[in-house]
């Protein structure tokens, strides 16, 4: 038996468009056994579905490493544990990914974390969610349509990251129809020097930054008109001390990042304003090493 330990992520961090994410510390395991015959697929947990195997995103991912690799077993038991809320931009999609591409490549050891990175963003069509999925930490990652380009940043304990997001849902392609096919040019000179300064910032631990930095002009102006109270729940964020907020990937959660030291009055702030909201608030450590994988 093979089980996966795999993080939640959050990714675009503001300006970092379709390239910079985050590890998180909440995990969906997935266990997979093989056996004589046939695909039995168990669902448990965050969003369960009782989907057929075609449509499983789990195996979906596994079988396309078993078609890279040239190898099939005679048969799967896979059970999941899904602790990650799905469609709430945070990155369910890609803990299924590459859950079930480094499970499957589990069985057989044929790829490397580069082969899984390029068939996982091949899958999931940007690598700002898969590349902190596998390796962990704060990552700045670039497909070329062929392979990933990438940079990891360990992130202390001193920060933490809090979360709000209703029980609604948001697809990423219903969330991509929002934006323009051409930007400005100085909205993309914004968010290049914006993205530096995030950069900068985190990896030099200068946090008070953040508030600037996480300042972005290429997705969430465009977004703002699906995701209800994103100002509201930003200004709530600022007065309660968040060092920096954001639309985390496509919505509908809103991010913030915070002093690990003060999350609890951060929390009885921001959870004291939105009394009167349906919404659910989370705070989370975050995850440097990434998906873990064992044979049992």
């Amino acid at each position: 038996m093979i089980r996966v330990k795999v993080p939640a992520t959050s990714a675009n961090l503001g300006p970092g468009f379709d390239s910079m994410g985050l590890a998180l510390g909440l995990y969906n395991e997935i266990e997979i056994e093989e056996t004589e015959g046939g695909i039995e697929i168990v669902q448990e947990g965050f969003d369960y579905k009782n989907n057929s195997p075609e449509r499983n995103l789990v195996y979906r991912a596994m079988k396309t490493v078993f078609d890279e690799c040239g190898k099939s077993p005679n048969g799967l038991k896979i059970k999941i544990e899904s602790n990650i809320p799905a469609t709430r931009g945070l990155g369910s999609s890609a803990a299924c990914i590459i859950g079930g591409m480094v499970g499957a490549n589990a069985m057989y050891g044929l790829l490397g974390p580069s082969d899984i990175l390029s068939l996982a963003s091949k899958m999931e069509r940007h690598p700002d969610n898969v590349t902190p999925c596998l390796m962990g930490g704060f990552t700045v990652s670039y497909f070329d349509g062929k392979k990933v380009t990438y940079s990891k940043i360990p992130l202390g304990e001193e920060i933490s990251l809090a979360v709000v997001y209703p029980d609604s849902k948001l697809s990423t392609g219903k969330a991509r129809t929002t934006l323009p096919y051409k930007v400005p040019h100085r909205d993309a000179a914004y968010n290049a020097a914006h993205s530096a300064l995030l950069v900068s910032a985190i990896a030099g631990k200068r946090y008070n930054l953040l508030t600037e930095a996480m300042q972005d002009k290429l997705h969430q102006p465009y977004r703002i008109k699906m995701i209800p109270d994103m100002e509201e729940i930003f200004k709530i964020y600022k007065d309660a001390g968040a060092y920096g907020c954001y639309l985390s990937g496509s919505g509908p959660t809103l991010a913030a990042i915070i002093a690990t030291k003060d999350k609890e009055s951060f929390s009885r702030e921001v959870c004291e304003k939105l009394s009167d909201k349906n919404y659910n608030f989370d705070i989370f450590g975050f995850d440097n090493m990434g998906t873990y994988v064992k044979k049992l």
